[in-house]
């Protein structure tokens, strides 16, 4: 599931139409959706809200899982209307969940200003109607296929281009984008040195501190500047800190260990950096390797939580799938994959007070 509730990283992007909307979805999901229920809330033109969730196979499924989409624009607040776009692979297959959605959507007092069946190629106009018979139901109605234009027939999108996140291929390939990708060997010896080590937090802090800010450049680290990153991470109370300063607010002060909040003030950049930082955060993620472990988990995590706060569900939600992959009991990635999942922001638990689990196993 993907659920990026607020879209902030994308803001700037502005859709009018269904054609607009259908050309700007790939680079807002991170790549093109396949088999999918698709549900953008807006205000007016601009995109305050985005979910996106696997089409489901069992017709029970169709009304928790729209509720689930749902749940997140409204618990925001912003959304005046959505939009609504089911992708299918078989014509028919995606109908239910369509007309559970809209029915769900008006329910919840969201107008579905324009609603989409996608397929290959073409797209068809999807309208709830009155049945024919006397007998009150609603049911849907399907449009004729229209050609699903490209992205150099949309202006809109075609002119944002240049500050438009990339695309990837397919999930997998945005999984693969934050895959290991070092010298196995390499990597593990790295990481056992240093776990032999034991370096102190101020010798953390500032690594942290010189990497950050190099990494605004050009982001740049070996095997062994990775280790040195990444196990300081192990430390729940380090990581807290290092997380409430990405993030700024994302944990009540109270539960950042206060020396630990002067010495990363101290060594870190004057304020973070969230476009940069997830880029450097996300270097080190390929150069650490499944076989750690925890450590693995611990820095998969720190950049979810990032992509999550900058509002790109879908890397958010592949980091930590990878993170509970290479250790299943990591707490603070079980946590992030609920809140995620609901479509709660980092913005939302800060308020709360939520806190982060005191371990990271």
């Amino acid at each position: 599931m993907t659920i990026p509730a607020a879209t902030s990283a994308h803001a700037p992007l502005r859709v009018s139409t269904p054609e607009e909307l259908l050309a700007a979805l790939p680079y807002l999901i991170g790549f093109p959706p396949r088999r999918s229920l698709v549900v953008v809330g807006f205000d007016g033109a601009r995109i305050v809200g985005l979910g996106r969730v696997d089409l489901p196979t069992e017709p029970e499924q169709y009304a928790p899982v729209a509720r689930v989409v749902l749940a997140a624009l409204v618990r925001e607040g912003r959304a005046r209307w959505v939009s609504i776009l089911v992708y299918e692979d078989i014509p028919g297959e995606g109908s239910e969940a369509m007309l559970e959605t809209q029915l769900l959507a008006q329910g919840c007092g969201l107008p579905v200003t324009f609603a989409r069946f996608v397929q290959d190629g073409t797209c068809e106009e999807a309208l709830i109607v009155e049945a024919p018979a006397d007998s009150g139901e609603m049911v849907l109605w399907r449009g004729p296929a229209r050609p699903r234009p490209s992205v150099s027939e949309v202006p809109a999108v075609a002119s944002a281009l240049d500050w438009l996140p990339a695309v990837h291929a397919s999930r997998g390939d945005l999984e693969l984008s934050v895959s290991f990708s070092g010298d196995l060997a390499e990597a593990l010896s790295a990481f056992t040195r240093h776990t032999e080590g034991n370096g102190t937090r101020v010798e953390a802090a500032q690594a942290w501190g010189e990497y950050l800010w190099t990494s605004r450049s050009s982001p740049i680290a070996t095997a062994v500047g990775a280790a040195s990153l990444v196990l300081p991470l192990g430390e729940t109370n380090f990581r807290d800190a290092l997380l409430g300063w990405l993030c700024p607010g994302i944990l009540p002060e109270d539960a950042v260990d206060p020396d630990l909040r002067s010495l990363l003030g101290t060594a870190l950049p004057f304020r973070a950096d969230l476009e940069s930082d997830l880029r450097g955060l996300l270097l080190l993620v390929r150069l650490t390797p499944d076989a750690v472990g925890s450590a693995a988990a611990d820095i998969c995590a720190v950049a979810a939580h990032v992509a999550w706060v900058r509002g790109d569900g879908a890397l958010a939600s592949v980091l930590l799938g990878r993170a509970l992959r290479c250790f299943p009991g990591h707490r603070l990635g079980q946590l992030l994959s609920h809140l995620v999942s609901l479509g709660v922001r980092g913005s939302s638990v800060a308020a709360s007070h939520a806190r982060v689990p005191r371990r990271g196993q």
